[in-house]
């Protein structure tokens, strides 16, 4: 079943997110959309939470790892932003 309806699902919004990370556009949907402000991150983790919300946690997550191994966040800061676009 996993293979059949979950990992199709998913796999176009995370290469989208994987796409957004490195090309930088999460800057730029930070700039737009302030949200992570309400938790003290930098502004392009609004692109994590904007993701979380719009295609579900695990595109959020892997926003998250993405941004952390990137090194556009910090290790506290992903921890934060995993917590936040679980519960979106």
């Amino acid at each position: 079943m996993c293979i059949i309806s979950v990992i199709p699902s998913l796999f176009p919004y995370m290469v989208v997110s994987s796409m957004i990370v490195s090309s930088g556009c999460d800057r730029i949907i930070g700039k737009l959309l302030p949200i992570s402000k309400m938790y003290k991150l930098p502004e392009n983790a609004s692109a994590a939470i904007v993701l979380g919300a719009v295609c579900g946690f695990p595109v959020g997550a892997k926003t998250a790892v993405s941004m952390y191994k990137n090194g556009s966040i910090s290790r506290e800061e992903a921890e934060v932003l995993l917590a936040v676009s679980n519960n979106t």
